[in-house]
């Protein structure tokens, strides 16, 4: 995992007091020094090391700008790396751990520890360990929450790039606003492969979306002379039902140009293991 290294010097500009403040603390963390914002207003922040020790860290703010820059800075230590370091607070700590919990949402609290205690040599309780983790974890949610708020710019995207891709969102309307439902996309070069390229066969599968939301993933598989799988097109629904089904099922005739011989192939229907169809889509969707 990379981490962000700050290096202080005179004449430093920071575009805010916080991102200024922010710096201060992986600083510390960084150098395993035991630092502290003795001074901290509306136009400077002083930091000092422990009693006695030659450190000295001063930012103020520019005159006519809302930056902020240092004007001094003093990087001499008379004391020794510590062990537990006033900085290691669980804000600061949740913000380092929505990168490595992303990647690893499973990570034990146990491991953290020894994830601190390697990289910024600081000894962290269980418990300040374990709130730290839920709080990286609840901005994680937040953030994939998120996400659904540029959906609908992602599908625009898609169109804007090729006016041949298919993009279907499907909301539920409820008083506070549209919430996701479903949405179906198929993209123009996976249809023109499957209409140049594969035999006249599509398989029709699903799976859990493992996520924190939930939901299942829909897809439509065609094979080529090679015998190899193409994607076709692909949907997040809610469930794999009797109503999510033939709602995926419906574009398909009409996006790829489907012939009325060709054999679907469905593994995973509801209480139907494998259904094979020999049928006009029409009468199959009525």
């Amino acid at each position: 995992m990379m981490m962000l290294r700050y290096l202080f010097e005179p004449r430093l500009i920071f575009n805010t007091k916080k991102e200024n403040t922010y710096a201060v603390k992986s600083f510390a963390m960084m150098q395993k020094k035991n630092l502290k914002i003795k001074q901290n207003d509306k136009k400077i922040v002083v930091v000092r090391c422990d009693p006695g020790c030659p450190f000295r860290l001063t930012a103020s703010k520019s005159n006519q700008k809302t930056s902020w820059q240092v004007v001094t800075f003093k990087n001499e230590h008379t004391y020794h790396r510590i062990a537990r370091n006033i900085q290691a607070k669980i804000e600061w700590l949740s913000n380092k751990f929505v990168g490595l919990l992303k990647l690893t949402l499973d990570m034990k609290t146990k491991a953290l520890i020894a994830y601190v205690r390697d990289t910024w040599g600081s000894k962290m309780s269980l418990d300040q360990t374990y709130k730290a983790m839920c709080k990286a974890i609840k901005k994680l949610q937040c953030a994939s929450k998120n996400q659904y708020i540029h959906l609908r710019n992602y599908g625009d995207e898609l169109l804007r790039k090729s006016k041949n891709n298919i993009v279907v969102i499907k909301s539920d309307l409820i008083d506070m606003g549209p919430v996701f439902e479903r949405i179906y996309i198929c993209l123009e070069a996976c249809k023109a492969t499957f209409v140049t390229t594969c035999r006249p066969l599509i398989g029709l599968n699903g799976c859990f979306l493992k996520e924190d939301f939930g939901g299942h993933l829909l897809t439509a598989i065609g094979k080529d002379a090679n015998n190899q799988m193409t994607p076709v097109a692909y949907a997040v629904v809610e469930a794999k039902t009797i109503y999510s089904w033939p709602w995926f099922i419906h574009f398909l005739p009409s996006n790829h140009h489907i012939e009325r011989n060709t054999l679907i192939r469905a593994k995973s229907l509801e209480s139907t293991s494998r259904i094979w169809w020999r049928t006009n889509f029409q009468s199959f969707l009525s």
